[in-house]
Parts: structure tokens; sequence; C-alpha cells
């Protein structure tokens, strides 16, 4: 690992002072940072003040923002090596890259040129800098100019950062619980659940195998969770205006995010025409959408913990050809089969790797292409208690099948989701009946 001198840190300080000429702007913007290093943004149009949002955040967090990049495209081993492998083959099995360049293909027009303008300020700070003066974290790496930023990047680092606050891991531990203690005494455990509530996984779902296909799943989810992070939760409250000496009601937001050096939040204060907001921003993602007040509203994000995350424990079969077949209602279908190959600091070849996907989603662990046991069914040591779920199939199978888990997220969806949409509504909403509006697509 190369020496840094502190001379070298003061030499890889942003330069706040300066002016610059930016073709791209439609008119002058100025940017002024308070006593906390906060900057303060004040532009005619709301495609120069996402430009300056843009310039200002890769100013303060570009090795932040290049580090969640990385990661959601399943690019980290060739930053960090070998030990970096297994979260970049889970990330390229869950495609988060795929369902972000849908996310911007759907996008309405005005969000898609939200997102544009906010690249392009990213990719001017990176036009102003020469490799001596990136943040001193890229020396430390041993790693030279970034890529450039595209728009979809956006998409995919913010599907990063929230990739965790769902169920499925929840999911699986519970079934594997079940497994281990049988239905009956493992439901004395889960009093919560309402009962007469949906339940989703078939009755002996687990039954027959010796353990779920989750050994290195665990240990990815341990990685990509460096903070663990286990009250990912958050809450809000309102205090009316008749408590309030302003006589005006009080929104407060508590996000129970970890606290990581630098923070996932970037404060941020924009003016324009269009709007004006003073709040939090995600770095790499333009707007304010977390807890922030614009003119006319304030609002906040509560993680509600809703359901969007299942798993499939699926039955596979390989065909004399080489084709891949999964089971479902008794058929067998066709698995979209795709390889991808990763790069690994310090090794000369890439690592291939093959990714399957299902009707129900991705096949997140188990090798569908392993050879099974005598009685047809995967021979897997026991995983670390967080496992198992539902089946997709009945296994009814003369080849005898593999046995995989897929994955299905809200956030994975190909056909993509309009969420964009909804961080540029917030900022123009003029009440609370449009912001109820602007997040319907969220």
């Amino acid at each position: 690992m190369p020496t840094i001198q502190a001379s070298d840190l003061k030499a890889r300080l942003p330069d706040v002072t300066s002016s610059l000429q930016a073709a791209a702007l439609d008119g002058e913007v100025t940017i002024v940072r308070d006593q906390y290093g906060v900057p303060h943004i004040k532009a005619r149009t709301s495609h120069d003040a996402f430009f300056a949002q843009g310039f200002v955040t890769a100013q303060d967090r570009l090795f932040h923002m290049d580090y969640d990049r990385m990661r959601a495209l399943g690019r980290w081993s060739e930053w960090v090596g070998e030990s970096a492998l297994a979260q970049d083959t889970l990330m390229r099995k869950l495609g988060l890259g795929r369902a972000a360049q849908a996310d911007l293909n759907v996008s309405a027009p005005p969000a898609q040129a939200m997102v544009s303008a906010h690249t392009a300020g990213i990719n001017f700070y990176l036009s102003t800098l020469s490799e001596a003066a990136l943040p001193v974290e890229y020396a430390l790496a041993e790693r030279g100019m970034p890529d450039a930023w595209e728009d979809w990047h956006t998409f995919a680092l913010y599907k990063m950062r929230n990739l965790l606050m769902g169920h499925l891991d929840m999911k699986v531990w519970r079934a594997r619980v079940v497994m281990e203690l049988g239905p009956e005494r493992a439901a004395k455990l889960f009093l919560g659940y309402p009962e007469g509530a949906l339940v989703t996984t078939p009755p002996n779902a687990t039954s027959g195998l010796t353990a779920p296909p989750l050994n290195a799943l665990a240990t990815v989810y341990e990685e990509l969770n460096p903070l663990h992070e286990i009250d990912c939760g958050s809450n809000s409250w309102v205090v009316g205006g008749d408590r309030t000496t302003t006589g005006l009601p009080l929104l407060a937001g508590d996000s129970h995010r970890g606290l990581d050096t630098p923070s996932v939040y970037y404060q941020i204060h924009m003016v324009c025409d269009d709007f004006a907001v003073s709040g939090y921003a995600v770095p790499g993602v333009p707007g304010a959408p977390h807890f922030s007040h614009t003119a006319h509203v304030g609002f906040g994000m509560t993680h509600g913990y809703a359901d969007y995350q299942d798993a499939f424990i699926e039955h596979l079969r390989e065909q004399p050809d080489g084709r891949l077949e999964y089971e479902y209602e008794g058929g067998w279908y066709p698995a979209d089969v795709r390889t991808e190959l990763i790069s690994v600091k310090g090794q000369s070849e890439p690592v291939e790797i093959e990714v399957v996907v299902t009707r129900h989603g991705p096949v997140v662990e188990g090798n569908p292409r392993q050879d099974p046991g005598s009685d047809g069914k995967m021979e897997l040591s026991p995983a670390r208690p967080i496992a198992g779920i539902g089946v997709a199939g009945s296994g009814s199978s003369s080849v005898g099948p593999r046995v995989a888990l897929a994955a299905c997220l809200t956030g994975i969806d190909e056909r993509g989701t309009k969420w964009m949409d909804a961080v540029l509504d917030m900022l123009l909403a003029k009440s609370a009946d449009d912001i109820e509006s602007a997040v319907n697509e969220w």
C-alpha cells in the first residue's frame, strides 16, 4: 500500500474557491459553502441546479460514489481483488445494472433530464482533475482516473445502498428454523405473526433437503453489511400546530442507518426558478428525497419494511446439450442463461460466471449444474442460521433435480420502475396532496 503523507492529503482536497467555465450551463451558477462545508447552490434553471449538485457532490464524495457504483455493478474485485469476488458474483446474478438501465428507460423525460444534468456535473468535475488531485482513497487503492459517470449508474448506486433493507434474509432464517424445529415448535417463536394471515410457503416445502443452498449467500450478506446494521427501519412523527410556537406543524424523521464515514446522506441546499430545497440526498443521486423541505412542503422518508422480497427453492435439471430447465407447476421450462466475466485484481484472467434466471428471478445460490446426490438432491453442508424458504416446483423429475435458491425483489425488476419521477415531483410539489401524488411511483 502506498505511503500517504499529510502534504498528500492537503494536495488532494477539492478546490472550492475558484471560478470555472462550463459550456453546458444555461447561465451563471453560484456555489457558497457555509462554515460546515455544506454547499448552497443558486441557479436560474433546474438543469443548472442539478448540474451544480453533481459537481459539488463529486467534489466531496467522489470515491464514496465510485465505491457504491463499482459494488453495484459487480466490479469491486477490480479494485480489491479476490476478497470481493463473492459479492461481485451476487451483484452480477441479481443484475442491478440491468435493472438500473430499465429504470432509466421508463423514467419520464423530465426525470431523465434531471439525471442527465446531474451526470454532466459529475463528469465536468472529473474533467477538471488530474490523477494527482484525485481523493486520497484512489492512491490507497492504487487506482487511476475513474470511469466517466453514466446516467444509469445513478439508479444502480441507489439500489446498492438499499439492497439489504428487506425481508429476504429473515424469510431464509425463518425457514431454516422450521427445518430444524418443525413447524409447530417454530410457530411458537413467531408470535407476532397475525393469526390467519397470508402464508406463501407451501406445507412441507423444505422436507427432503439436507440444508438449503445458502452457505455462500450468508457470507455475502455479511460482506454487504460491513456496519452490521440490524435495525434497518426508521420512524417519523408530526407535532400539531396547536402545540408549536409558530402555530405550524413540525415534521421529524429518524433514519436508522449505520454511522458510516462518510455518511450515507449528503446535505444540500439548492435554489432555482422552479424550486428551493434544503435537505439530504444520497451521493450520486440528484434531488433531496430523504429528509428535506422546500418553500412549500416538508417531507421525511420512513422505511416501512414492506414485503417486497421473496425467495424460491428451485428445482432445475440439465439436458444432455447443456440447456438448463426449471420446474414450475409440474412442467419444465427453459431457464435464461447468461455468461459474465469478472476481472479480479492480481489475476491475469477474468473469472467466468453463469447467471441463471427463472420465472421467479435470478438464481443467487446453488449450482444448477452440480451433480445431484444419489437421492436426486444436492448434499449441502449446514448453513449458518439465516436460512431456508418455500419451493417453486414439486421436484418430481426422473432426472433428479438440482436445488437452488432464486430471489425476487422489486429493485431488480428488469421491466423498470419509475421511482426517479418521484424524486423530481417531490421538489415541484406545492402541497401535501402533491407530495402524496408524487410518491405514487416510488
